[in-house]
């Protein structure tokens, strides 16, 4: 079973790190996936939002 495992492991290490599961670089254009900047802002202003609904459900 440990052997099984390990087999298993070794084999699946280099699809985890592929390039297309990360924003990258092409030669032919920009990524279409969203940086970490991108997404730290969309989750800022998710919380700003949810602050002011929730704020303006308690004044009515």
């Amino acid at each position: 079973m440990k052997k099984l495992i390990a087999l298993l492991s070794a084999v699946s290490m280099p699809a985890q790190a592929h390039d297309s599961l990360a924003p990258h670089a092409h030669p032919h254009g920009l990524s279409m996936l969203a940086g970490n900047d991108a997404v730290i802002c969309m989750l800022f202003a998710l919380v700003i939002g949810l602050v002011a609904y929730w704020r303006f459900r308690r004044a009515s």
